[in-house]
């Protein structure tokens, strides 16, 4: 819900790339001149956004491991 509220109306975007834009995950290069930086993500966007993707991403990320190898998800494994 968190994304479709901090996104808004998608069909405002022509292309994804709007979209990864306005959510500040699109690709950024430093340079100047020569010098050509490292490529990463720009963070210019919406920040409530990016972070419910990144949430979203960590769950799913579980959600495979508990899959791929046939376990059960126990949420306080590893606490003391």
């Amino acid at each position: 819900m968190t994304i479709l509220a901090e996104a808004g109306d998608l069909r405002r975007f022509d292309h994804y790339r709007q979209f990864l834009k306005f959510c500040g995950l699109n690709l950024a290069t430093h340079q100047s001149g020569q010098y050509r930086g490292h490529t990463k993500l720009s963070k210019h966007g919406n920040a409530r956004l990016r972070k419910a993707f990144w949430m979203a991403a960590q769950v799913a990320r579980v959600a495979y491991a508990l899959i791929k190898h046939g376990t059960d998800y126990r949420p306080l494994y590893g606490l003391r």
